[in-house]
């Protein structure tokens, strides 16, 4: 898949390359990157999944892999609109939605990659992967669970 969209980038004009901060005098990401990224995250996350099985439903899993490439095709679609000032709310959306939910999953984290590559390339939906998932994790298991703990006594 990475393949398929890096030789679009080629032919329709060459690869783009993503500056930091959308500031071009901060350093560039080339998406040629992704050639390398995305296979080698993708082979890594579903070993690990395979060894930690027992502890997730498939069904759930799923759910969070298309639900995660929704949203990552939502964050696309209003960047490649020019509609990014939403952006920052959406980026919220699984932050908040941890404090009931566990969204810090592997399929998440592959669905986020997947939806967001056709944007942003390879590298900074793993970077942004990386950033949600950690911080979902961390709000799951401190606020989550103290507001679990307050509605169930």
């Amino acid at each position: 898949m990475t393949n398929c969209f890096i030789m679009w980038e080629y032919i329709n004009g060459g690869v783009l390359t993503h500056h930091l901060l959308a500031d071009p005098s901060m350093p560039g990401l080339s998406n040629w990157w992704g050639l390398l990224s995305i296979p080698v995250v993708t082979f890594i996350l579903l070993s690990w999944r395979d060894r930690n099985r027992d502890r997730e439903t498939s069904l759930m899993n799923g759910a969070q892999f298309f639900l995660a490439i929704a949203y990552g095709v939502i964050m696309c679609i209003l960047w490649r609109t020019g509609n990014d000032a939403y952006m920052p709310y959406l980026l919220v959306l699984p932050i908040l939605i941890s404090i009931w939910k566990p969204v810090h999953s592997i399929s998440a984290f592959l669905g986020l990659l997947f939806g967001l590559m056709y944007a942003f390339g390879g590298i900074l939906p793993i970077m942004l992967g990386i950033v949600l998932t950690a911080a979902s994790f961390i709000v799951h298991h401190t606020l989550g669970r103290g507001m679990r703990m307050l509605t169930t006594k």
